[in-house]
C-alpha cells in the first residue's frame, strides 16, 4: 500500500502543483483552512464574515476620544477597533498624529495640561499619520449630531472662518462625503450607528441650556429635542437598510450620572481639602443642588492659584445665559429627560428594522471599576481619578472602558444574530 501511495505521488505531483498554481488564492486558503494535518476542520467564529467590511458612524465615543481629545493612540483603543480585533478582522481608523484633535488631557488634573501644553492655549488638529485613503472604517467624528452625520461633509465648511470642526472633518471624511455617504460608499457588511450624544453634550459640558427647535435654526442651541432628532435618525437607519448590512444602534450614556459632574454641596463638604490646592469654596455651595462640571472648573482654578500664589474662589451660583460649567437641578433634569427620549427613539428605529440595540452602561458606577467618591486629593492628584473605566475628562471611557464597551456590543450582536464573538473573562 505504501509503495502504491509513493508511486501515485511521484507520478502526479507535477500536475497537481500545476493545477494549484492556477487556483485563486482565496480557494487555496479555503482548502488550507478546511483541512489540517489531523483532518480537523478550522473555522472562524460564527459572525466573522460580517466583520469583513465593518463601518462605524458616530460621535467622539466611537471615534476613540478620551480625556477630552483624540489621537492615534486613543483611536486604537476605541471599542470598534477592539471588537474587530476579537474577530481578527481588518478595521482602519483615520489616524490622527500627535498632539491630536484636540490634544487629550494628561494626569494629574492639578496640572491643567494636555499632551501639547497648558489647557486653553490652543485647540488644534495636527493632521493625519501617513497617507491612507479616506474614508477609513471608522467615520465617527467628535461632536457630530445626527444631522451632521446625514448632511455635513468637509465641503460644508467652504467659505466659513477656520474652526476646529472644519479641521476635524477634513481629517476623517473625503471632501464631498458625509458620514452616512462614506459608510454607504464602503459597501458595509456590518454597521454601527452611535448618535444622539451630540444633541445633549453641548448643554451638559457648557452649563448653558438652550433648547433648539430644529437643526437648521439660525440662533445657537445647545440641547436638541428628541422629537427633532428622531426623524433624522430614521433617515440614517433607512440608509443602513439600503446597504443590506447587519447593524447595531447604540444609545446615549446617562450623561448627568457621569463622574465629571458633582453637586455644589459635595464640593462644599470638601472645602477644607480643596484649599490645599488653592481653591476656596464659597458659601453659595453649601447645600447647593446645582451640578458642577468639575473638570472644566477646578483644574484652571488650581493652576491659577499655583501660578499667582493667590487662592481662587469657586462659586456654585448659576449665571443664567452663561456657559459657566454650572447646571441648575432643573437643567440637569431636562438633559436627563432628553437622553431618555433620544434613547427611546434610537431603540425604536433599531427595533423597526430588526437591528441590534445597545444601551451604554454606566461603567463609572460598576464595581470593580467604579469612580470613587469625590475627594480633592483623588481628583487633583490621582492617575485615574474617575476609576478604571473612565478617562480624565470624567465623561468618555478610558481604554479599559472602551474594551468593556466592546464586551457589551459583542453580547448584543451574539444574542441578536446568533454569532459567537469571543468574550474575555473580567474581574468581579
Amino acid at each position: 500500500m505504501q509503495l502504491l501511495i509513493t508511486w501515485f505521488t511521484q507520478r502526479h505531483a507535477a500536475p497537481i502543483l500545476h493545477v494549484m498554481r492556477l487556483l485563486p488564492v482565496s480557494l487555496l486558503l479555503l482548502a488550507l483552512t478546511a483541512c489540517g494535518s489531523d483532518g480537523a476542520r478550522v473555522t472562524a467564529p460564527e459572525g466573522a464574515a460580517a466583520f469583513g467590511r465593518f463601518v462605524t458612524v458616530g460621535t467622539g465615543f466611537t471615534m476613540g476620544e478620551q480625556s477630552a481629545g483624540a489621537v492615534y493612540e486613543t483611536q486604537l483603543t476605541a471599542w470598534p477597533v477592539q471588537l474587530s480585533a476579537r474577530m481578527s478582522a481588518p478595521f482602519r481608523v483615520p489616524a490622527l498624529k500627535q498632539p491630536g484633535c484636540t490634544p487629550p488631557l494628561v494626569a494629574p488634573l492639578m496640572l491643567n495640561r494636555t499632551i501639547e501644553g497648558p489647557v486653553g492655549n490652543t485647540a488644534t488638529c495636527s493632521g493625519r499619520l501617513g497617507a491612507d485613503s479616506l474614508p477609513a472604517s471608522n467615520v465617527a467624528i467628535s461632536g457630530a449630531t445626527a444631522w451632521d452625520a446625514l448632511h455635513t461633509s468637509p465641503r460644508s465648511f467652504a467659505g466659513q472662518a477656520p474652526s476646529l470642526d472644519q479641521a476635524r472633518y477634513a481629517l476623517v471624511l473625503p471632501s464631498v462625503q458625509t458620514q452616512v455617504q462614506a459608510m454607504r460608499a464602503q459597501r458595509p457588511t456590518l454597521v454601527a450607528v452611535e448618535l444622539g450624544a451630540g444633541e445633549v453634550m453641548r448643554a451638559a459640558t457648557s452649563g448653558l441650556v438652550t433648547v433648539g427647535s430644529g437643526y437648521a435654526q439660525k440662533t445657537a442651541w445647545t440641547l436638541m429635542a428628541a422629537s427633532v432628532f428622531a426623524p433624522v435618525l430614521d433617515s440614517i437607519a433607512d440608509s443602513v437598510v439600503v446597504t443590506g448590512a447587519r447593524a447595531v444602534f447604540i444609545g446615549v450614556p446617562a450623561v448627568m450620572s457621569l463622574p465629571a459632574w458633582r453637586s455644589g454641596d459635595v464640593l462644599w463638604l470638601q472645602r477644607a481639602a480643596l484649599v490645599a490646592y488653592g481653591v476656596v469654596v464659597d458659601g453659595s455651595c453649601q447645600g447647593s443642588t446645582n451640578v458642577m462640571n468639575t473638570v472644566t472648573l477646578l483644574p484652571p482654578l488650581a493652576a491659577r492659584a499655583r501660578t499667582t500664589g493667590t487662592p481662587q474662589a469657586l462659586s456654585c451660583s448659576d449665571q443664567p445665559g452663561a456657559a459657566d460649567g454650572i447646571l441648575t437641578e432643573a437643567d440637569a433634569a431636562l438633559i436627563t429627560q432628553t437622553v431618555t427620549a433620544i434613547n427611546a427613539a434610537i431603540k425604536a428605529a433599531a427595533d423597526k428594522r430588526k437591528f441590534a440595540y445597545v444601551d451604554v452602561p454606566l461603567f463609572s458606577g460598576e464595581i470593580p471599576f467604579a469612580a470613587p467618591s469625590f475627594s480633592a486629593a483623588n481628583f487633583f492628584a490621582a492617575d485615574q481619578p474617575f476609576g478604571w473605566a473612565t478617562s480624565l475628562d470624567g465623561i468618555q471611557p478610558s481604554a479599559y472602558g472602551q474594551d468593556l464597551m466592546a464586551d457589551v456590543v459583542a453580547r448584543v450582536l451574539n444574542a441578536t444574530y446568533g454569532w459567537k464573538i469571543p468574550l474575555p473573562v473580567r474581574p468581579k
